[in-house]
C-alpha cells in the first residue's frame, strides 16, 4: 500500500517506515506546524473487525495517559473512512532487534543502560496500572542520542482487566518472551513484564533467547519447566552480579522475582554505578566505544576549543604589534588640531590613516649655545676714573663720546 503524498487530516504522509501484524507505520509531517510524527494505521483487513478496531482504540487511550521520556508518546487518534490512525511521536533511531542483527550482542555497559531505561518506563506504567505484556527487542527503541523508548502498546492491559489475554498459536515471536503464568493460567501481573525484560536482557548479552524449541509446545514447556542456561558460560564477560539479577527476573514463580520494577531498577543502578566505565547505546555504529554519539562530538569540540585558546594565547604572547596611536571609542579631536574636530573610531593609526595626526618628531638633544667671545674691535666705552673733588660738569662730546669734567 503506497500512501505517499496523501493527507490524513492535517498530516502529509512522507514514507513508510515500518510494518507489523496489526498495521503499517508511516512517517508524516503536519502541514502547518511542520512537526514530524509517526502515523500507525490499522491494517485494512482488520479495520472492518469491530473487536480489532476497539483494541486499536484502547491502545490509543492507554498510551495517551503515559507521558514519559522513556515511552513513545501519542498525540491523536484519527479516522479516515474505514481506516484508523494513531498519531505518535516520531523517534529517529533503531529498535534493539535491528541493532542485534548488526551487532550480534551488546556489551555489559550497553545492556545495563537499556535495562535502566526500560525499567524507568515500566515503573511509571505500573504505577499508572498499565501492564505492557509485550516487552521484547522489537518494541524497544534507541534514539540517535541514546535514549531508550518503549513502544507498541497494542496488547497492553489495565491491571484490573480480567478479560482473557493469552492466545497461544498467534504470534510465535512474542511467545519467546511470555511469562510462564501467562502461558499456563493467563494470570496478569506486573511481574510478567519483568520476566519479559529478563528474557530481553539475556538475549542482548548472548545473542539468543534462553528458551527455544522447534514447536510452540516445546517453547511453552521450556518456559514452564526448564531452567535458563547459565549466562556466564555463553558470555564470560558478564559479571556474576548481573547474571544473578537476570536469573532472578527469569524465575518461574512470580513471587520469586523482583517485587516491583522499582526494586529491579535500584539493583540495576547499583550495579551500573559499580562498573568502571558506563556506556550507552548509539544506533549509529555497530560497536560502541563511547557512551553517546553526541558525547563523542562534544569531546572533539572541546579539544578544538582548547586548541583555539592555546593559539590565541601564544599569538598574544609572542606577537609584537605595530607602532601607532590608539584612539579610544568616540574621541573627538579639538577643532584646532589635526583632524579638525572629527570623531574617530578606536583603531591603531597605521598605513593610509597615519596622515590624520602628525608623525612624532625625532628625538633631538638640546645643547645650550656657547657665549660668543668679546671682540675688541670698534669703539670702546670710556672708563670713568674717580673724580677729584670739585664741581662736576658734563663735557662736550668728542668723537661721539660723552664724558664728565671737574671745574675747581
Amino acid at each position: 500500500m503506497n500512501l505517499r503524498g496523501q493527507k490524513i487530516g492535517p498530516y502529509e504522509i512522507l514514507e513508510e517506515i515500518g510494518r507489523g501484524g496489526m498495521g503499517v507505520v508511516f512517517k508524516a509531517r503536519h502541514e502547518k506546524l511542520g512537526r514530524l510524527v509517526a502515523l500507525k494505521m490499522l491494517a485494512p483487513h482488520l479495520a472492518g473487525n469491530p473487536k480489532m478496531r476497539a483494541r486499536f482504540l484502547r491502545e490509543a487511550k492507554l498510551q495517551a495517559d503515559l507521558i514519559h521520556p522513556n515511552v513513545v508518546n501519542i498525540f491523536d487518534y484519527l479516522e479516515e473512512g474505514e481506516n484508523a490512525f494513531l498519531v505518535m511521536e516520531y523517534v529517529a533511531g533503531q529498535t534493539l532487534e535491528e541493532m542485534l542483527l548488526k551487532k550480534g550482542h551488546f556489551s555489559v555497559e550497553e545492556t545495563l543502560h537499556v535495562a535502566e531505561g526500560v525499567l524507568e518506563a515500566l515503573s511509571f506504567m505500573h504505577r499508572k496500572g498499565v501492564i505492557h505484556r509485550d516487552i521484547k527487542p522489537s518494541n524497544i527503541m534507541v534514539t540517535d542520542t541514546g535514549l531508550i523508548k518503549v513502544t507498541d502498546f497494542g496488547i497492553a492491559r489495565l491491571a484490573e482487566d480480567e478479560a482473557p489475554i493469552t492466545q497461544v498459536g498467534g504470534k510465535v515471536g512474542t511467545l519467546f518472551y511470555m511469562a510462564p503464568e501467562l502461558l499456563k493460567e493467563g494470570k496478569l501481573s506486573p511481574a510478567a513484564d519483568l520476566y519479559s525484560l529478563g528474557v530481553t536482557l539475556f538475549q542482548l548479552l548472548t545473542g539468543r533467547v534462553p528458551f527455544t524449541g522447534k514447536t510452540e509446545y516445546e517453547i511453552i514447556e521450556a518456559h514452564l519447566k526448564k531452567p535458563p542456561p547459565e549466562i556466564e558460560k555463553l558470555n564470560p564477560a558478564v559479571p556474576k552480579e548481573l547474571a544473578s539479577l537476570i536469573k532472578k527476573a527469569l524465575a518461574k514463580r512470580p513471587e520469586e522475582r523482583f517485587k516491583s520494577a522499582e526494586e529491579f531498577l535500584v539493583a540495576i543502578k547499583a550495579l551500573k554505578g559499580a562498573q568502571p566505565q558506563s556506556s550507552r547505546v548509539s544506533p549509529k555504529s555497530p560497536r560502541v566505544s563511547l557512551p553517546f554519539s553526541f558525547q563523542r562530538r562534544y569531546y572533539w569540540l572541546l579539544l578544538a576549543a582548547l586548541a583555539l585558546i592555546l593559539l590565541v594565547f601564544l599569538w598574544l604572547h609572542f606577537h609584537k604589534p605595530r607602532k601607532g596611536i590608539i584612539i579610544p571609542a568616540q574621541v573627538t579631536l579639538p577643532s584646532g588640531g589635526v583632524g579638525g574636530g572629527r570623531v574617530l573610531a578606536p583603531s591603531v593609526l597605521t598605513g593610509e590613516r597615519e596622515n590624520l595626526l602628525p608623525p612624532p618628531k625625532p628625538f633631538e638633544k638640546k645643547v645650550k649655545p656657547r657665549p660668543k667671545p668679546i671682540s675688541h674691535k670698534g669703539p670702546r666705552k670710556q672708563v670713568v676714573k674717580p673724580f677729584p673733588e670739585g664741581k662736576i660738569e658734563k663735557s662736550s662730546p668728542q668723537r661721539g663720546e660723552g664724558g664728565w669734567i671737574i671745574r675747581k
